[in-house]
C-alpha cells in the first residue's frame, strides 16, 4: 500500500451527566447529533482507531454510549476503512474532551506499581477557562481524608442499597448523600486550580490527585485536548470519591479508596499546582510560529499556526507518525502532489513512511501535531 495521510473516524462518547454540545459544535457536526444528547469525549487517536482509505467531502464519525464504548455506531456516509493497527502500533490516546465532575483519582507512578495498577501519564491543554483540583493542600491530615472518603462511600453504599430495596426514592437519597459530603467535602483536603485558556497542565510523572470540577460560571465545564498513554480504564485510574453520584436504578461506582492513598505521592513539594503548569516556547520558523504545548518521554505535542503555507521543519517525519488535529481553520495536507482537506476539530494519521508533507490554509490556522517515542 502507497503511504499517504489517513482521516481518522473520530470515536465520540455520550455522557448524559457531565458532557454537552461544544465538541460537536466545534466539529462542525452539531446537526447530526439530536438536541438531547450530551458528547463528553471524542478520541482523535488511539491504539484502535478507524481510518479512511479515501478521500471523501463528508467525513463519518462513530457514536456510542459510555456503557457501550466497544459497539458504537456509525454515523455518517459508508466508507473503506482500515484499522490503525495495520500501519503502526500506537500507545497514544488523544482525547477531546467536555467534563465535569469526574472522580477524584490518582494514576500510580511509573516504578511505583503494585497489585493490577499500572501508570497512565497524561496532560491538558485547555481551550477555554476550567476548574480542577489538583494536588493535596499543605498540612493537609492524610488520615483524615482517607476517612472522610471511606465514610462517604458507605453513606453512598447505605442509601444505594435503600433504593435498590425502594425504600427510598432516588431523587431523596441525592439529597440526603449530598447533604452528608457538605458536612466535610473532600474538597477542603485539595487543591482547586483555574485554569486559564490556553494554559497547559503535564501529569506524565502520575501520583498526584486530580479532578475536573462543575462551576455556575464555567457552563460548557473544562474544554480540553488530552494526550496520555492508551491504559485501560480499570488499570490505571484509582478512585476514592465520585462526587456523590447515584444512578437512577441505585448503582454507585465502585471506589478503591485504600489503593488511592497508597498511590498518591504525599511529599508536600509533589503536590503544588503550579510544579505541573507549563510555560509553552514559541519561535519562527519558515513563517509559523512553532509552539512547544508539552514534552515528555511518553509524548510530545506541537502547535503549528500558520498562514498561507508551511512546508517547514515540523512536517518531517523522521522515522516516527504524526497525528494531526485542527485546532483553528481549515488546512490541506499536501503529499505526493495530493491534497487532504482537513476542517476545525477533525485529525488525521500521517503514517512515517510519507516522510515528508507540507501545509496550506486560506487563513490562520493552529494545527496540533501530536508524536511519541522522543526521549526529553
Amino acid at each position: 500500500m502507497k503511504p499517504q495521510p489517513y482521516y481518522i473516524v473520530p470515536l465520540l462518547i455520550k455522557q448524559p451527566t457531565w458532557g454537552g454540545r461544544y465538541i460537536a459544535q466545534f466539529k462542525g457536526i452539531e446537526k447530526q447529533i439530536s438536541d438531547g444528547t450530551k458528547i463528553g469525549q471524542s478520541y482523535e487517536l488511539a491504539k484502535d482507531s478507524i481510518l479512511l482509505t479515501k478521500k471523501t467531502n463528508l467525513l463519518p464519525f462513530l457514536l456510542a454510549e459510555a456503557t457501550d464504548i466497544a459497539n458504537p455506531k456509525w454515523c455518517g456516509p459508508q466508507a473503506q476503512t482500515i484499522n490503525i493497527q495495520q500501519l503502526s502500533k500506537i500507545s497514544l490516546l488523544n482525547k477531546f474532551t467536555q467534563a465535569k465532575e469526574n472522580s477524584y483519582q490518582v494514576h500510580v507512578r511509573p516504578g511505583h506499581e503494585f497489585d493490577h495498577w499500572q501508570p497512565k501519564p497524561e496532560s491538558w491543554y485547555y481551550f477555554e477557562k476550567g476548574k480542577a483540583t489538583l494536588g493535596l493542600k499543605n498540612n493537609v491530615d492524610i488520615d483524615q481524608y482517607r476517612q472522610r472518603c471511606k465514610q462517604i462511600y458507605q453513606e453512598s453504599l447505605t442509601l444505594s442499597q435503600k433504593v435498590k430495596q425502594n425504600n427510598l426514592k432516588i431523587d431523596e437519597a441525592r439529597i440526603q448523600l449530598t447533604t452528608f459530603i457538605d458536612q466535610d467535602h473532600p474538597s477542603n483536603y485539595v487543591n482547586v486550580a483555574y485554569p486559564d485558556k490556553n494554559q497547559v497542565f503535564d501529569l506524565s510523572s502520575c501520583g498526584i490527585h486530580h479532578s475536573w470540577e462543575a462551576d455556575p460560571n464555567l457552563p460548557h465545564g473544562n474544554i480540553l485536548y488530552e494526550v496520555q498513554l492508551d491504559q485501560r480504564d480499570e488499570v490505571s485510574s484509582i478512585r476514592a470519591f465520585d462526587q456523590g453520584k447515584i444512578k437512577d436504578d441505585g448503582d454507585i461506582r465502585e471506589l478503591a479508596i485504600n489503593d488511592y492513598f497508597q498511590a498518591l505521592n504525599t511529599n508536600p513539594d509533589a503536590n503544588q499546582p503550579a510544579l505541573y503548569i507549563q510555560t509553552t516556547n514559541s519561535h519562527q520558523e519558515n513563517g509559523a510560529v512553532i509552539t512547544c504545548i508539552f514534552n515528555n518521554p511518553h509524548y510530545q505535542l506541537t502547535q503549528i499556526e500558520f498562514s498561507n503555507s508551511y512546508p517547514g521543519e515540523e512536517t518531517q517525519l523522521k522515522n516516527q507518525f504524526h497525528h494531526l488535529f485542527v485546532k483553528e481553520g481549515r488546512i490541506e495536507i499536501i503529499h505526493d502532489d495530493q491534497s487532504w482537506p482537513l476542517n476545525k476539530g477533525w485529525s488525521v494519521f500521517i503514517p512515517a513512511q510519507c516522510q515528508q508533507y507540507r501545509l496550506t490554509s486560506t487563513t490562520t490556522a493552529q494545527v496540533l501535531k501530536t508524536t511519541a517515542g522522543h526521549t526529553v
